[in-house]
């Protein structure tokens, strides 16, 4: 069996979920050496799980290994754009988490460096990958539902950023760490384009360091076919990853709703209970997780075009901006605007 060679830059939570998927899961994928910033460390959880792949604290040790044919990139956001422009030079496809970069300038540069390369470039939005939301997109797709009209997406989590990325100037964190997602999520369930959007957002919750950052925010959007959506983002929902999608059409209304971790429930007249939903976003993707590596792997194998690639990831940028800039100013911006100054 032929075999993609693959090499992973980050060790982090989503970095350790793709080692293990690729040495377990995923048997038409070599995973040749581990990059990772904190060596010692992952050293140490590699040992404990049994796995026996080169490691290394220095990126040209992957970028310069000319049996290696993708990277997986899981670093940190803010080496995104750096190591994608480093795989283009050395002919390395890609696989990057979101963002490819908060920096709208950087991101483009760099993925029109793999453009330019001839390279194959895809973007981690995981949840495209979720059984639940791909059925509601084929639904939509297909024409069940009619002309969607309104759309919510729901998308709240427990999360507390790592203070060192919550910069001073970046109290909007929230649009390119989290609301990116659900951006994406939008396009590609309606398969439309966002014109406008307008932003409420604050700071409410109670965080073990002094911060400003939001951590809650409302947008409502208009799209290019005349429906209206709502994004509800939350930093402070205690419950769990509580991610759902609601669409109303000309012909009914289609959801994708919250996984649980059984089918387990119970009712009587008085009482009723039912298992919790998943409390972080690794356990609630899980399997999107596996499945977008899965599908990255054979598009190396195959040559064919990853189903969400770095344009993809430059028009929910485009948004994030966008969101930036409705909280900042208290005013509903059209996205047109924002891509005009980035010559898209």
């Amino acid at each position: 069996m032929k075999k993609v060679r693959i090499g992973i830059i980050g060790a982090g939570t989503v970095g350790q979920v793709h080692i293990e998927n690729l040495i377990t899961r995923i048997p038409s994928a070599e995973l040749e050496v581990v990059v990772d910033s904190a060596p010692e460390l992952t050293e140490s959880w590699m040992f404990r799980k049994g796995f026996n792949v080169p490691l290394t604290g220095n990126p040209e040790d992957l970028f310069q290994n000319p049996e290696i044919d993708g990277v997986l990139i899981c670093s940190s956001e803010d080496t995104h754009a750096a190591f994608i422009m480093e795989a283009a030079k050395n002919g390395k496809h890609v696989f990057c988490g979101m963002p490819t970069d908060h920096d709208a300038g950087m991101a483009i540069e760099a993925i029109c460096a793999m453009i330019h390369a001839g390279l194959l470039m895809q973007v981690g939005f995981s949840r495209r990958f979720d059984v639940s939301h791909t059925r509601l997109h084929n639904f939509i797709r297909e024409g069940y539902l009619g002309k969607p009209t309104m759309v919510r997406i729901s998308s709240k989590s427990s999360y507390t950023p790592n203070p060192k990325n919550l910069h001073e100037e970046e109290d909007d964190l929230i649009f390119f760490n989290s609301t990116i997602h659900d951006f994406d999520m939008l396009r590609y369930i309606t398969g439309c384009e966002v014109e406008e959007l307008y932003v409420k957002c604050g700071h409410l919750g109670e965080w073990t360091f002094p911060t400003k950052a939001y951590d809650t925010a409302v947008i409502m959007l208009k799209l290019d076919n005349g429906a209206i959506a709502t994004i509800e983002n939350s930093w402070q929902c205690k419950i769990g990853h509580d991610q759902r999608i609601e669409v109303i059409g000309k012909r009914g209304i289609a959801s994708s709703e919250n996984l649980l971790y059984d089918g387990f429930r119970f009712q009587n007249a008085e009482h009723g209970e039912h298992s919790r939903i998943h409390k972080f976003w690794y356990e609630r993707y899980h399997a999107a997780l596996l499945a977008e590596l899965e599908h990255f792997v054979n598009c190396l194998l195959t040559g064919d075009v990853p189903r969400v690639t770095g344009y993809d990831s430059i028009q929910a940028l485009m948004l994030s901006y966008a969101a930036r800039k409705s909280c900042r100013e208290n005013h509903p911006v059209q996205v047109e605007d924002i891509k005009r100054q980035y010559g898209l």
